[in-house]
């Protein structure tokens, strides 16, 4: 035997003498006694034959380096005494880091198997926490969105956003691809749990970084989907069709066919019951659906509970925000594929796109000044609608083994129009009027874009010699054409009439954006273990914006044709960006790896004045210091620094000495004597899971200040008037704590329980009637889930999620806004024999109420489902369906922002009963499993 794999080493080595070779690395660990396994046997074996290619042993540290060829292998660890280890790995254009691989004692795994039966498929490889699926019970025929909410330190709300380890996940893959790309959540709630082999969960570094191997502090929280071998041939999908037979519908369907490395896939969504259809970052812009409760610090400091309101101007494009009751439609494609021995690929999408809404909405704010504070009720109803198309391809091109082209273009086209009827009062504390008027807002708008990326990317023969070259083209047109109509009467403290306002207004706006950038990078080894980069960029980018206000030469006549001077401008805006930086790695035996450096950049900005024919100029110097530590540790634990400082230039509207009377109660103004903010960002990050014991602790810190931050000076008159501006301020900064505590008990089985606090703390500044206002915002909560399950019998879990939150204002500290928000959540599914399911979900919100807000906002919404399944295979059902059983849902936000407190309700979703038919089908050599 000894000689044979003699031979075939020998055979392998000469082979490999002609080709491209690349190094694996790794180390091996033993768990019980926490030491180095020396002479471990490590051995890859093509993937689809499992013929041996090399092998080797760990060193006296444990440590072990193969060389092999592009291609997919298996890996197998052993040594005597210990439970084999095996993992799949690809290699394609750069060294392949497994990090340290952990092996189990057998006498440690035959007591665990008699005490505990099963050991979940949880492992750590390098920074990335592995899941095995099938390890996680789930209900026949149960989406990725059902599995992902098994698993230990991930979240899913209802709208489908996922939280990993306290972060946000932005994107989603597929076998290490991108699938619909702009909308994550098509994977989520349309990919079968039965068709993953493996979930990765990690921080996407970019894709420059991942190249030259120096960290730039960009990460992406990421989700792969690594799909069964099995599965990769045929075809599956799921076609949708429910209604009340009233006026709610959801109807939906989805085909995906996966050859190989060929993928294609469509879908097509109509629904009225709030699925909107739209994507991740439209989601995060539109809001939740109606009684949704979230806390978070905003960037100047500010809390808002829920997601704060779209603006009401002509720029707000109909957006959705969970108000009122959308009808929507999608559609979309996605086709990829690999060939000529995986050197060229391709990656395309289309979506289409039609968000049509009607909302009314009652809100009630408290405007706190130095010496009172006003009272402001208002009513409204807002029609919209938004229509828009996107395309968007990739090209990759290996042009040999050190060199590759990449090209992506994407274009989108939309249009939208909207009606807005608005009525609002201001009181004071006393219940006496200030002001009370109406306004009425339409526009209809339309907006092309374009965009393009060429990266070249070229490795020498030195390891860790790069070059790389990127070229960026962005092309975005908006037009819009709209009328404001309002009247506005003012009152003295007697209650007398001052004043009466009344607008009859025009108003076109146009802004169009061309820009051009080129990135060049190069890496130099100065040994084994350290490496210099450095880096060049220039930038140019040429802005036209005109804002246009018209109104009537004759009263009543319809035509609009006096240009009001005050509110209107005519800008070209361009800028011209010189950056260039250097940055130090040094890595050392693969348990850390630290990367300093940094940039500066020069930019100066040229603004035309068309209308009045000047010129202003500015020129800015920026730094962007940076530092990352990666430090891999034993017992499967991974902690990541990160500290980043940059300046921001303020926008052409923050520069503009234009007025702006959008919402002629609050006026804006440019401020052209603005100065950069230079802005402090740390970021902590530590993930630790033991496998045998099945525990893991997940922190999150990241701490931000900002020295001349952009905030806003407000000055309201006697009559409830505010006019604002951007002004610079110091002393705004932002504290956000996440820690998460996941364990499973021995007794009773199959008990997972996670735990941990969440923290926020911050300081906004703002400028009050010529007095600084110094606001201290923060809240403070536990995160609980108990979760069980049984085979074929139920699956059950409960959240807590209780938190305290405050906020006080220095200009005026005896208001005070303190109160309590809790949130529990119930999800339960029970297995009804063969045929029945029964499932639900119960979400109690509960919020204190304030001095200023006294109104009983409690509600407890209840849904639940019953199935029925057909057909031998179970691959059809009939879902009987009902939401807010309870009558309770209600819409509703609280915002609190600088001296702003905001009480918000909207009609949304409520009780209903549908009725659907859903059928999964699949083919790839035998039936999916339900």
């Amino acid at each position: 035997m000894r000689k044979t794999i003699l031979v075939l080493w020998l055979l392998l080595t000469m082979t490999a003498a002609y080709s491209q070779k690349l190094t694996v690395t790794g180390s091996v660990s033993d768990t019980s006694n926490k030491k180095q396994l020396v002479n471990a046997s490590i051995l890859l074996l093509k993937r689809q034959d499992s013929v041996l290619v090399t092998f080797g042993r760990a060193n006296a540290q444990g440590q072990f380096s193969l060389q092999a060829n592009p291609g997919k292998y298996w890996m197998m660890v052993t040594s005597p005494g210990f439970v084999d280890y095996g993992d799949s790995i690809e290699l394609s254009d750069k060294p392949f880091d497994i990090g340290n691989v952990y092996l189990t004692a057998k006498s440690k795994l035959l007591q665990e198997i008699i005490i505990r039966k099963t050991i979940p498929a949880i492992r750590m490889k390098g920074d990335t926490v592995v899941y095995k699926a099938d390890s996680f019970r789930v209900a026949p025929g149960a989406t990725v969105e059902d599995l992902l909410k098994k698993l230990p330190g991930i979240t899913v709300d209802k709208n489908g956003n996922i939280t990993a380890q306290g972060e946000r996940v932005r994107k989603i893959l597929v076998d290490g691809e991108e699938f619909f790309s702009d909308d994550p959540t098509i994977a989520t709630k349309n990919l079968q749990s039965a068709m993953v082999d493996e979930l990765e969960i990690f921080d996407k570094k970019s894709d420059q970084a991942e190249f030259t191997g120096i960290d730039d502090g960009q990460r992406t929280k990421t989700i792969n989907l690594k799909i069964k071998e099995d599965k990769k041939n045929g075809y599956f999908g799921k076609i949708e069709a429910g209604s009340d037979f009233d006026k709610y519908w959801s109807n939906n369907a989805m085909l995906n066919y996966f050859k190989g490395k060929k993928k294609f896939a469509g879908y097509g969504i109509m629904a009225s019951d709030g699925r909107t259809g739209l994507n991740w970052n439209e989601m995060m812009n539109y809001g939740g659906m109606g009684g949704n409760m979230e806390t978070e610090m905003n960037d100047d400091g500010g809390m808002m509970i829920s997601i704060e309101s779209g603006d009401d101007d002509f720029d707000w494009g109909g957006r959705y925000n969970g108000e009122g009751l959308p009808r929507s439609w999608s559609a979309g494609m996605h086709y990829s594929n690999k060939w000529d021995k995986d050197k060229q690929s391709i990656n395309g999408n289309y979506r289409y796109r039609k968000v049509n809404n009607d909302a009314t909405t009652e809100q009630r704010s408290q405007n706190i000044l130095p010496d009172t504070s006003f009272f402001q009720n208002e009513r409204s109803r807002v029609s919209t609608s938004k229509m828009s198309h996107s395309v968007d391809g990739t090209y990759n091109v290996k042009l040999d083994s050190t060199s590759s082209i990449k090209v992506f273009v994407g274009g989108t086209y939309g249009e939208g129009n909207n009606f807005m009827d608005l009525a609002t009062e201001a009181l004071t504390p006393t219940g006496d009027t200030v002001n009370k008027g109406t306004r009425r807002v339409t526009s209809t708008n339309e907006n092309q874009g374009f965009n393009s990326t060429l990266t070249y990317r070229k490795k020498f023969k030195k390891p860790g010699n790069t070059f790389s070259f990127t070229f960026r083209q962005n092309y975005r047109n908006t037009e819009s054409d709209g009328f404001l109509r309002a009247n506005n009467t003012f009152f003295d403290s007697k209650g007398q009439i001052v004043r009466n306002d009344i607008i009859d207004q025009e108003k076109l706006n146009k802004t169009q954006t061309q820009s051009y950038s080129g990135r060049a990078s190069y890496t130099q080894p100065l040994n084994k273990k350290s490496f210099l980069e450095f880096n060049y960029s220039l930038s140019n980018a040429v802005n036209y914006q005109l804002r246009q206000t018209l109104e009537e030469t004759v009263p009543g006549s319809g035509k609009y044709d006096q240009v009001v001077d005050a509110l209107s401008n005519e800008f070209d805006f361009t800028s011209w960006v010189n950056q260039g930086g250097v940055n130090y790695r040094i890595s050392k035996n693969k348990k850390y790896n630290f990367t300093v450096g940094g940039s500066a950049s020069y930019t100066s900005f040229t603004q035309k004045d068309l209308k009045r024919d000047t010129v202003i100029k500015y020129n800015f110097v920026n730094f962007f210091p940076q530092a990352n530590l990666n430090l891999t540790m034993k017992k499967n634990t991974n902690m990541y620094m990160n500290y980043r400082g940059s300046t921001q230039q303020p926008t052409i509207n923050m520069l503009q000495p234009v007025l702006d009377n959008s919402d002629p109660l609050n006026v804006s103004i440019g401020n052209p004597d603005l100065d950069l903010a230079i802005n402090h960002s740390l970021y902590l990050w530590l993930n630790k899971y033991d496998m045998l014991n099945e525990t893991g602790i997940f922190l999150n810190y990241s701490f931000n200040l900002t020295q001349n931050a952009f905030s806003s000076r407000t000055f309201t008159d006697s009559i409830g008037r505010r006019v604002y501006q951007t002004v610079n301020v110091n002393g705004v900064f932002n504290n956000r704590l996440y820690f998460d505590y996941n364990f499973k008990l021995k007794k009773p089985k199959n008990v997972q329980l996670s735990m941990g606090p969440e923290i926020n703390f911050g300081r906004n500044v703002n400028i009050v009637n010529n007095q600084e206002n110094k606001i201290l915002n923060g809240s403070a909560g536990i995160n609980f889930r108990i979760s069980q399950s049984k085979e074929k019998v139920y699956e059950l879990s409960i959240s807590a999620n209780p938190s305290y939150n405050f906020s006080n204002s220095s200009i005026n500290t005896s208001i005070n806004t303190n109160y309590w928000l809790q949130n529990y959540n119930f999800n339960y599914t029970f297995h009804l024999g063969k045929k029945w399911d029964l499932g639900g979900e119960v979400n109690a919100n509960f919020r204190q109420q304030t001095e200023a807000f006294n109104t009983n906002t409690n509600a407890i919404l209840w849904n639940s489902w019953l199935d029925r399944k057909f057909t031998k295979n179970n691959n059809l059902k009939l879902r009987l369906y009902a939401f807010d059983i309870l009558d309770q849902n209600i819409g509703f936000q609280r915002t609190i922002n600088s001296n702003y407190i905001n009480e918000r309700t909207f009609n949304t979703f409520n009780r209903y009963l549908m009725l659907s038919v859903i059928w999964n089908f699949s083919r790839n050599g035998k039936p999916m499993e339900w």
